[in-house]
């Protein structure tokens, strides 16, 4: 989680913040053309695969869903399918299992766009005006390079995703968008900008975008499964999209692809493939030293060509990634002193963030030979051994915690402050945390209310009181419209510890006089705000069973083993629950106002689908509500 901590920093792009912030051949998986029986071969190889397997195969049950592929020195420790790419169906995922891949699709545009700048046809310095017409003054300096290093000062955004736009009609939407900024002054992630990148390939090749880099890229690459829709997809083999429990389908099921999401995420593509690419990018048949000399050369901000690229404990990391508000969310890190590749492709959310978030520092640590606690995968119980523990529950302290159902297992829910101390810091000062949840009340009752100063009061800088209030504004705008009442309060759901670096997450739950709600997060560092997420941050833990009484939690981005205990009297009800010194009292129903709670209720994003869950592109304060793709993350 302190890797979300550091890609909160990043600029911000369009509704976002500024300155925040081997496998089992599984039925139906037979294939189209150039594809070995081995590439959906399972790989579990040596210590170190086997610790990662360990890993991953136990956090299946509280929530893991994905492929993953750890390899060294281009050796696969780790391929393998967790979870299923269809739940109704049963099927499970596997290397050869096709995933959209989000924004992992930008470094595909940048090798491109290179690849035209060796065959002699262009320059990465070439300015708008090489390519088309009627460029406004303002854009008039802008090059390829600024482009690729989300440099321009072009819109993060011009519309939605599926949208049925064509090229042109989408390049002068995006030329006639005020620029954020001078061309090369700043950064701010642009999936515009690659759209334009991408009708640049189409300009100057004379192919088709998706032709060109089948043809230049990813046949030279033997990747036979990445595309838009030059591959003979078999929908049997395409991953169901599922923001937590809701099901999207697939993009196959939608108006795909369209000019909004061309060339910037979109693309899809499999665990084996996305290795063949690495492999490539190790030699020179499809990109030469030079190419990839400026590929993975940062400009500003760590961001090179379609890469993130930065130095960590473990030397030179290449890295990006993507999430999608479907559910779709991919990560390609390549920590390349070591020659060490990690890529995760995920089709589900996870408590409202990206799979690859919240499981990315377990598999690392495990990968470079560091220890972590394992949670054990538990056992089954009968339906009504796990209802009698439904209800609420009070500490002596006065804090309120829900237990419910959550399939197989429990979900343990926290309702205030004090019970969120509980769970993630029993020895703490219960007030630690007041002020927090009380700031981030007051701004969104500024936000209901227009109050403008108030903004300035509590975040001090006036630009960033204007983003915050835009930010804020347009998310409960939109809640309102969507449900169709007016809004009525906020009430903290608590803030938590994230990290050691003075990171937090505070829960907020907004109600309308209907008594539906909609959730947000504020992420802070050191008491100062520095990020908002929309699709809010659930704080629940899934509990597995391991005995009649004993659960144990275990929540993905905390990594952290908590046992759990229900008391059982003479009558076989439950009447309280243990977390280790702390005991909670069996309170009856479900407390009032939480009854239809199940931790994201209101989890509705209005998205069509995509684009930036993330990162100013890249932060978390940016999800600009359907458009798909998460950026890059470091």
């Amino acid at each position: 989680m302190q890797e979300i901590a550091k890609r909160l920093l990043r600029p911000a792009g369009l509704l976002a913040f500024f300155m925040f912030i081997g496998f089992l051949v599984a039925a139906g998986c037979g294939g189209a053309t150039g594809e070995s029986e081995g590439s959906a071969r399972e790989i579990v190889s040596g210590e170190t695969g086997e610790a990662v397997d360990e890993y991953a195969s136990a956090v299946e049950r509280y929530g893991f869903t994905g492929v993953l592929l750890v390899a060294r020195e281009g050796e696969p420790l780790v391929r393998k399918g967790y979870g299923l790419a269809d739940d109704d169906e049963g099927r499970p995922n596997t290397p050869i299992t096709v995933f959209p891949i989000c924004s992992l699709t930008k470094q595909f545009t940048a090798a491109a766009i290179l690849r035209l700048e060796m065959e002699g046809i262009l320059s990465t310095e070439d300015p708008l005006t090489e390519f088309f017409d009627d460029v406004p003054e303002d854009k008039g300096e802008i090059t390829l390079h600024h482009l690729l290093t989300h440099t321009a000062g072009i819109a993060g955004s011009v519309g939605r995703d599926f949208e049925e736009i064509d090229r042109d009609e989408a390049v002068g939407r995006i030329l006639e968008a005020p620029l954020l900024f001078d061309p090369g002054s700043r950064t701010s992630y642009s999936n515009a900008g690659y759209t334009l990148l991408a009708a640049v390939v189409e300009l100057a090749s004379g192919a088709s975008y998706e032709e060109y880099m089948h043809d230049k890229l990813f046949e030279p690459a033997e990747m036979m499964h990445t595309g838009y829709s030059i591959p003979d997809w078999d929908e049997a083999r395409l991953a169901t999209l599922y923001d937590e429990e809701t099901a999207n389908g697939t993009l196959l099921d939608r108006s795909y692809p369209y000019w909004n999401l061309i060339g910037n995420g979109g693309m899809m593509s499999t665990l084996h493939d996305m290795f063949l690419w690495y492999e490539a990018l190790k030699g020179e048949e499809v990109l030469d030293a030079s190419a990839k000399e400026k590929l993975w050369t940062p400009f500003l901000d760590d961001y090179a060509y379609g890469w993130d690229v930065f130095e960590s404990p473990k030397g030179t990391v290449v890295q990006h990634d993507g999430a999608s508000m479907l559910g779709a969310n991919a990560e390609f890190r390549w920590f390349m002193d070591e020659d060490v590749v990690v890529i995760l492709l995920s089709n589900r959310s996870y408590r409202g963030v990206p799979m690859f978030e919240v499981v990315r520092e377990e598999v690392e640590k495990l990968t470079f030979g560091d220890e972590i606690s394992v949670p054990p995968r538990g056992i089954e119980l009968e339906d009504e051994e796990l209802d009698r523990a439904v209800g609420s529950y009070r500490l002596p302290s006065g804090g309120s915690l829900g237990v419910m159902r959550e399939k197989d297992m429990l979900k343990l829910v926290t309702y205030d402050q004090d019970a969120v101390n509980a769970l993630f810091q029993p020895d703490a000062d219960p007030d630690t945390f007041d002020d927090l949840n009380a700031k981030a009340g007051r701004l969104i009752a500024a936000a209901v209310s227009g109050r403008t100063t108030s903004f300035i009061e509590e975040l001090g800088d006036e630009a960033t009181a204007r983003r915050v209030q835009t930010l804020l504004v347009s998310e409960l705008k939109s809640f309102a419209q969507r449900s169709g009442a007016p809004l009525t309060a906020s009430i903290s759901l608590g803030t938590v510890p994230v990290g050691d670096d003075g990171m937090a997450i505070t829960g907020m739950k907004v109600r309308n006089t209907e008594g539906e709600s909609h959730r947000m997060s504020f992420w802070w560092r050191g008491g100062r705000l520095v990020g908002i997420d929309q699709r809010g941050f659930d704080i629940s833990i899934p509990m597995a069973p391991v005995s009649e009484t004993e659960f144990v939690g275990y929540h993905l981005a905390f990594a952290r083993v908590l046992p759990v205990e229900f008391v059982v009297g003479e009558d076989e009800a439950v009447s309280a629950l243990r977390m280790g010194s702390r005991t909670a009292s069996r309170a009856g129903g479900l407390l009032k106002g939480h009854e239809h709670d199940a931790g994201r209720e209101g989890h509705d994003h209005g998205g069509d689908g995509s684009h930036d869950a993330g990162r100013e592109g890249h932060d978390h304060g940016s999800h600009d509500a359907g458009h798909e793709d998460h950026g890059h993350d470091r």
